[in-house]
């Protein structure tokens, strides 16, 4: 018990449950638990053992948020894990059982998978070669395109979500590699109390908005996976310049920036042989601000990046733009380019950092970066605030020269 208190030195509030207390206790009639393996906001991750001889581990997933105790969750629970047994996919994790505790909290029996997550090396100080980062993407796209097949929403795709074995940073050296929790979090998050739960760097600005979980937010998100691959930072920053006249929360600049801005175009901030303008257009294109406009699903989209990938190469790809939002009205807003955070953006994308580390919830494995606890911390790293603003304003100062 103490050396697992060492390894949680951050406890949780758990409410009723107690996360020690399944430890040796029999789990749905069969599931044997030998130790609480990680925990965070979301949930709890046990390694259980199953009933037979030479029966492979499993991960037994309890779902500690309020909103999981709701009556409807288990059932719908249910449904999804009937759905995903029906998924014939490699990149997918399999689902073998679904349940309540005794206190009404609910959980989900999964394979166990001891691989690192794509967070651990996207929080790496290295970018992922290109072939590498786009095979990466390929096959998890693929694992969510096989979900929707069957007519299951993701709900929360991030790099957390992501365990892959990658034993250097070749295309040839990628292992196994499997999209977990998919349908939790959006059964979790459809619950009546729910909300906008999730990682803030990936959701839709639909589901910033108080809608639900849907293909089309899962594209999105698939949008700014693909994005943090190809560039190695995140399209939305808090210390973005177009978002300082906003709000002084770093969240909210985030969520404004999701609703309102447009990212900078990769290939601004990297230059790669192997990287199409085609390519670059779809990945705008599933971070499109309107649900309308982005691919319809993850079959579609995984449909239009093998287009892309064999698309001829222009002499200039960093003339195609990724499909931008329309630009506010107004003061400051209408001074401040997508071009006057390009420099600082490439910076950012170019400089090396040292991750921390720390347990991540409802994902198990190695340890994974706090960023995906902290998912302000996690955003805010990169130049300083007043670097950006001096930035943005300079290019304003000009700007409004040239057209005077």
């Amino acid at each position: 018990m103490a050396a697992l208190l060492e390894r949680h030195p951050s406890p949780v509030d758990f409410g009723a449950h107690d996360p020690f207390s399944l430890v040796g206790e029999v789990v749905g009639g069969r599931f044997r638990v030998l130790a609480l393996r990680h925990s965070g906001p979301r949930g709890l991750v046990y390694e259980v053992e199953p009933p037979g001889v030479g029966q492979m581990r499993r991960a037994l997933k309890v779902l500690t948020l309020p909103e999981a105790r709701e009556p409807d969750v288990p059932e719908r629970l249910r449904t999804v894990v009937r759905g995903m047994r029906d998924v014939a996919a490699t990149h997918v994790e399999r689902v073998y059982d679904v349940g309540v505790l005794p206190d009404e909290t609910p959980f989900v029996v999964t394979e166990w998978l001891p691989l690192p997550t794509l967070e651990a090396r996207l929080s790496a100080t290295t970018r992922l070669p290109g072939p590498t980062a786009v095979a990466v993407l390929l096959r998890v796209v693929q694992a969510v395109a096989a979900l929707h097949a069957r007519g299951i929403v993701h709900g929360d795709l991030r790099p957390a979500h992501v365990l892959l074995e990658l034993r250097g940073d070749e295309p040839h050296e990628l292992g196994d590699l499997k999209v977990v929790d998919a349908g939790v979090p959006a059964v979790v998050n459809g619950a009546p109390s729910g909300g906008p739960r999730g990682s803030l760097a990936y959701l839709a600005p639909e589901c910033l908005s108080g809608h639900g979980r849907t293909f089309a937010s899962d594209v999105y998100a698939l949008g700014v996976l693909a994005y943090r691959l190809l560039t190695h930072v995140l399209p939305y920053r808090p210390d973005d310049p177009r978002a300082s006249f906003h709000d002084a929360d770093p969240a909210a600049r985030v969520r404004w920036l999701h609703q309102n801005a447009s990212p900078v175009r990769p290939s601004k901030l990297v230059a790669w042989a192997d990287f199409s303008p085609a390519f670059e257009a779809v990945v705008g294109r599933a971070m499109a601000k309107s649900v309308s406009e982005r691919h319809p699903d993850a079959q579609a989209l995984l449909a239009a990046l093998e287009e892309a990938l064999t698309a001829p190469m222009p002499g200039n790809p960093g003339q195609v733009a990724i499909p931008r939002a329309p630009t506010p009205a107004g003061g400051l807003k209408t001074l401040l380019s997508l071009d006057g955070v390009v420099g600082a953006q490439r910076s950012v994308a170019e400089r090396a950092e040292t991750p921390r580390f720390t347990r991540s919830a409802l994902t198990h494995g190695v340890d994974t970066p706090a960023s995906e606890v902290d998912e302000t911390a996690a955003l805010r790293g990169g130049p300083p605030l007043w670097a950006w603003s001096a930035a943005g304003l300079l290019t304003g100062v000009t700007l409004a020269l040239l057209t005077r």
